[in-house]
């Protein structure tokens, strides 16, 4: 009997430990870490500096976690942090969460309904992801995350339920999960702009590095815009980017100058009802798995007994996939007219099995495709656009591609001088050198809202330009009088 009296306790005493939680007041307060460690008798500690939680912690409705200093928040094994108020980063350069133990990880943060979460300046690493289940809108900035896993978020780092969250300028490096994420039945419209995504998914499971369903209603829109997604070649299920609302709902998404590389696909836009516009992307070489029929196109539409298909499709550049843009079933778009999208779309070498497939309609549908540049050469003829075509020409069941006129004035000056000019380093810290800029006479450097943030004069054909800006996206505008020319800059 005193045998299982003991083991009857110590069961308890486990189990004691496995759910011990401290919750904050819930008095309407805001509390620093400093003023938990006062508090949570042991669930929050302190030492030299670095605070250390042991126990599951819940900012309770009305409560605000606030840090406003540089630091670290070490946190042991399988703990979560659930967010009911809302919980406030906004460290002068960086403030660390981290899982306590190397090679193990914390369960993650899960924010409920109609609470909060604004992060500036955290680095996050070795957790369970974040869970957005509430419709006020968390701005996520000048943060990075990476080693997360599908602890509580499950599908993503960041796995969104509703709302129109903020994301920018964020790094997002090596993480098991996607970058972010919202379920099939479920609507989120994010605006995810100035990010930095690369070698997501690490478990190669069958899904992009930005895996957003439904995004609601007319009015809700998300917005990708000017981030980087660049795929680990030895990872070749992983997608760039996917927006769908497969099982109903509708699509509303502006997909403006990111650049996409190295992933299985670029981008796929899928579902019933679908308004969309793509504009102004780098989508080069997304092509990993290898086999045509499984994916590797710069753009894929695709759609079943549609209620709206509008998709616009302009200024795009379209390099060495294994598909430059496919349409499968009764998807629709327009690539060019001679009233609303002006084209000049550039294609260059998407091809397989020997075989150049710049644009394949595999639909019943026409297609208005004009003033594109389909095969990156100035003197490209209508004849070499057919070349590159797949449409009724080569199918009578499917339906044509409208591309004359074709045209590759887009290309002109400006893009004999992009392959000349070079930024090293790229990404930068301190500095950034402009080689072989010499016929431009200054240098204007912009943010991603367009505001100019720094100005130099070119004088030299190796022109270092000094750097004290934030973590993010920028483009570098060079200029002559007469002539500009623009690239992109990564700041790190």
């Amino acid at each position: 009997m005193m045998r299982k009296i003991t083991i009857l306790i110590l069961m308890f005493l486990v189990s004691a430990t496995v759910f011990a939680q401290y919750s904050t007041p819930g008095n309407g307060l805001v509390y620093t870490l400093d003023d938990l460690v006062a508090n949570s008798e042991g669930a929050l500690t302190e030492d030299e500096g670095i605070y250390y939680l042991h126990e599951d912690l819940t900012i309770a409705v009305s409560d605000t976690l606030q840090v406003m200093d540089n630091g670290s928040l070490l946190i042991d094994p399988e703990l979560r942090i659930t967010v009911a108020g809302v919980f406030e980063v906004d460290a002068p350069d960086s403030f660390l969460m981290d899982c306590s133990v190397i090679d193990e990880k914390f369960e993650g943060v899960r924010v409920e309904e109609n609470a909060n979460i604004l992060w500036n300046n955290l680095v996050m690493k070795n957790g369970g992801g974040i869970r957005l289940l509430t419709e006020l809108t968390a701005q996520i900035t000048n943060s990075e995350f990476y080693n997360h896993y599908g602890g509580v978020a499950t599908g993503a780092v960041f796995s969104m339920s509703r709302g129109s969250h903020v994301f920018e300028n964020n790094r997002f490096v090596e993480n098991e999960t996607p970058a972010f994420a919202s379920a099939g039945n479920a609507t989120a419209s994010p605006i995810i702009i100035g990010n930095f995504i690369e070698a997501n998914n690490l478990s190669d499971s069958n899904r992009p590095q930005i895996n957003m369903g439904p995004t609601g209603a007319a009015t809700d829109t998300i917005k990708i815009i000017n981030n980087t997604i660049i795929g680990d070649r030895d990872k070749t299920r992983v997608g760039g980017i996917s927006v769908a609302a497969l099982i109903g709902g509708n699509v509303n998404a502006i997909i403006h100058d990111n650049t996409i590389i190295d992933n299985r696909y670029g981008l796929t836009i899928a579902g019933p009802n679908v308004w969309a516009e793509i504009k102004g992307n780098l989508i080069e070489d997304n092509d990993t798995e290898g086999q045509p029929m499984l994916g590797g196109s710069g753009i894929n539409l695709l759609t079943q007994n549609p209620t709206k298909y509008d998709v616009f499709i302009t200024e795009n550049q379209i390099r060495r996939n294994l598909w430059g843009i496919t349409m499968q079933y009764d998807a629709m778009a327009n690539l060019g007219d001679d009233e609303n999208n002006p084209g000049n779309n550039v294609f260059s070498d998407n091809g397989n099995n020997g075989q150049i497939y710049a644009l394949y309609n595999n639909t019943s549908n026409d297609v208005m495709a004009m003033h594109n540049c389909w095969t990156e050469d100035p003197d490209i003829t209508l004849e070499d656009a057919e070349d590159v075509i797949f449409h009724h020409n080569d199918d009578p069941s499917l339906g044509e591609v409208i591309f004359d006129p074709v045209s590759c004035a887009i290309l002109g000056v400006d893009e004999v001088a992009m392959t000349e000019i070079v930024l090293a380093p790229n990404p930068a810290k301190q500095f950034v050198v402009l080689h072989g800029a010499n016929d431009f006479n200054q240098a204007i450097i912009y943010d991603i809202l367009g505001k100019e943030v720094s100005r130099t004069i070119i004088n030299s054909d190796a022109q270092q330009i000094n750097l004290n800006l934030k973590r993010g996206v920028y483009f570098v505008q060079m200029q002559n009088g007469h002539q500009k020319l623009t690239k992109k800059l990564l700041v790190q």
